[in-house]
């Protein structure tokens, strides 16, 4: 069953015009779109899960990155952590990839409109953190 929150966030930002699909899943629902800033193009999925004490906002693998740049690519993270408090930039060790992560709680006052106000900001911090990280790649 697709989740209330889902809904609300996928009605809200198709009410913007912004194109994006809305999945069931067995635990959860999510909304999928793209995003294209001048720097790059990626992906962002908001995650609802059956139980909802919050929505997760996930960009996965913003940047991919080869084994030996792990410690530099942590410093880079890390240092749009502290620039930028409210999205969370994560090293994936595993994956070898830096994703972004925001919770928000479910039950704010309008969730959709916390959405498209969470995906304009996030955007605006990708461009600014996505030359930085992209750095470590290239030197």
């Amino acid at each position: 069953m697709i989740q209330a929150t889902s809904q609300a966030i996928y009605d809200c930002l198709t009410k913007h015009d912004i194109q994006c699909s809305i999945e069931d899943r067995e635990t959860f629902s999510v909304v999928h779109l793209g995003v294209s800033v001048p720097s790059t193009n990626y992906r962002v999925q908001y995650i609802s899960p059956q139980e909802p004490a919050c929505v997760d906002m996930r960009i996965f693998n913003l940047v991919k990155f080869p084994r030996d740049k792990m410690a530099e690519m942590t410093e880079a993270a890390n240092d749009c952590n502290t620039k930028f408090r409210f999205l969370r930039f994560i090293v994936d060790a595993d994956e070898l990839s830096v994703n972004l992560d925001y919770n928000f709680p479910a039950e704010c006052k309008d969730i959709g409109e916390a959405a498209m106000e969470i995906l304009q900001r996030s955007a605006e911090i990708v461009e600014k953190c996505y030359p930085e990280l992209m750095k470590v790649i290239s030197g």
